[in-house]
């Protein structure tokens, strides 16, 4: 095998680009979510805090499917 060949199969193996569509698609989905969760169980106050906190935890669910 030449050295050539070596180094073309190097290539074609390399590293694919990072996708974020799941890490997007889950945090906004996790973010509505939990903004609908603050609001009924915990009132308007909580609508902010409990969507950040559930969409964060969407992107984390939305990595596994990138």
């Amino acid at each position: 095998m030449s050295n050539e060949t070596v180094q073309n199969a190097g290539a074609d193996a390399a590293e694919k680009k990072e996708r974020h569509t799941g890490k997007i698609a889950g945090g906004v989905v996790g973010g509505v979510i939990g903004g609908v969760i603050g609001a009924i169980l915990l009132g308007d106050y909580a609508i902010f805090p409990i969507a950040v906190m559930v969409g964060v935890l969407g992107v984390g669910l939305g990595s596994v499917f990138d």
